[in-house]
């Protein structure tokens, strides 16, 4: 979910509570979260990103997948690349690893995985230690920061990327930003290459316009893509009408849902919020892993590329 979901108010018909009620418990909660917690919001849209031992923030560049990126262009050359034959995906809302166990619930998730697609990731100097001891690098869009480090969707893999973009959009009540990292990734052996979104939809809103128009940012973003897709992340698709209008919004692209045999993915209002959707890909296995160190249950896809 995210920091409202700890408000316990909803916007369904119905709930005793108003949606004025609900709105004055946000905006005061929120108030003391920046007065409480340190909260600051990045004016710019950056990026934060990291090579082998070289990182750098830097303004985030416009989506134009026409375009590849240069700007991260340094000594360091992974020797991974993404097999069309198998790679494995781990989505997870780590609730900024603020309970415990998260450490070694993300070391057993790290250990397996290819490509990682986090939200509420919390860029501790621990996280980005576990990262460098497992080799992985990193792509972070920052939605805020907590006590001075940056907190938001972050993307990390073994195999350097060859483009990537971002999206950041303002939460209409809360007023925090909600982010979206776009990465592509080159599939060895064929010419083909994988768009991966991670996106945190935005949560409280007064409407639904607020949640249909980062949904159609997001669109504009990568619907120009023409090959493999995943887009997976927190929905936040707490209510029928979210629902329609990511179903709507994944039809459009041509993606279809992630199907778990067992689904112990957790709910929110009695509806799930977590989700990965693809095109042009196999999904040969997936589950859910339960966990206590999160409000989210992190998520893992095996993956191959469809012929």
């Amino acid at each position: 979910m995210d920091e409202g979901a700890t408000l316990g108010c909803s916007m369904n018909r119905g709930n005793i509570w108003s949606f004025t009620s609900c709105r004055r418990i946000v905006c005061v909660s929120l108030a003391l979260l920046f007065v409480v917690a340190c909260v600051s919001i990045p004016k710019e849209n950056l990026l934060i990103s990291r090579r082998g031992n070289s990182s750098r923030t830097y303004a985030a560049a416009p989506c134009d997948l026409a375009k590849p990126i240069s700007m991260l262009s340094t000594s360091h050359e992974s020797g991974a690349v993404l097999n069309p034959s198998g790679f494995r995906l781990m989505v997870w809302n780590m609730q900024k690893g603020a309970n415990e166990g998260w450490q070694a619930d993300f070391k057993s998730l790290m250990d397996s995985s290819d490509v990682l697609v986090i939200q509420e990731a919390y860029l501790t100097l621990e996280l980005q230690n576990l990262f460098k001891a497992r080799g992985f690098d990193w792509d972070m869009v920052p939605a805020f920061e907590l006590n001075g480090i940056p907190a938001g969707v972050l993307t990390a893999s073994k195999v350097k990327p060859d483009f990537l973009c971002t999206l950041k959009t303002e939460e209409p009540l809360l007023k925090i930003p909600k982010t979206t990292l776009v990465t592509r990734y080159s599939i060895v052996g064929t010419d083909q290459t994988l768009l991966v979104v991670n996106l945190h939809l935005v949560n409280f809103t007064p409407g639904l316009s607020g949640f249909q128009n980062q949904l159609t940012r997001i669109d504009s973003m990568v619907s120009k893509h023409a090959g493999p897709m995943i887009l997976a992340g927190d929905f936040n698709t707490w209510s029928e009408e979210r629902l329609g209008i990511v179903g709507k919004f994944i039809q459009g692209l041509g993606l279809k849902p992630v199907v778990f045999g067992k689904d112990n993915r957790r709910k929110f209002f009695g509806r799930f919020v977590d989700y990965i959707y693809y095109r042009n890909l196999e999904s040969v296995d997936a589950w859910a892993v339960p966990v206590t160190s999160s409000d989210h249950n992190p998520m893992v896809v095996d993956f191959m590329l469809n012929e």
